[in-house]
């Protein structure tokens, strides 16, 4: 998904992040309000001031063992949570290198593998994992705090 605009997923409904191909977020905002299924196979690639908005109600479940990576240029990308995401499979690492704002009502829950937050941000949620998974933060820039 590439230029500037909104691409929305609705209350009830599905988008599915798959294939052997990696896929390109730039310059664009995702809006989770349903579930969103990450379990494409090659990195996905970021910049330019992308926004992903997991809102109230949304479910984000990071199923896959690869990255999302800044290298598009300009600004990384931001998610912004006040709704769940999830690291439910995988035994590898599954690496977010955004800036991640756990927002009040925020839940993040790594129940298998490991989810790696690099970019730092800032936290009024929740985070939790439970064996086998893991939570890691390995900041490069600001580290998170919290609100």
């Amino acid at each position: 998904m590439s230029n500037v605009g909104t691409t929305a997923v609705a209350a009830g409904g599905t988008l599915n992040v798959s294939g052997v191909n990696g896929v390109t977020l730039n310059a664009r905002t995702l809006s989770n309000a349903g579930l969103t299924i990450w379990t494409n196979s090659a990195n996905a690639n970021t910049g330019n001031g992308d926004v992903i908005n997991n809102v109230a109600g949304g479910t984000l479940d990071f199923r896959s063992n690869t990255s999302i990576v800044a290298n598009q240029g300009g600004a990384p990308l931001t998610i912004n949570n006040t709704g769940t995401i999830l690291r439910t499979t995988g035994t590898l690492t599954q690496t977010l290198d955004a800036v991640f704002n756990n927002q009040s009502g925020g839940q993040v829950t790594v129940s298998s593998g490991v989810l790696n937050l690099i970019r730092g941000g800032t936290n009024a949620g929740q985070f939790t994992a439970t064996s086998p998974g893991v939570l890691e933060f390995v900041v490069i820039g600001s580290p998170l705090s919290a609100l």
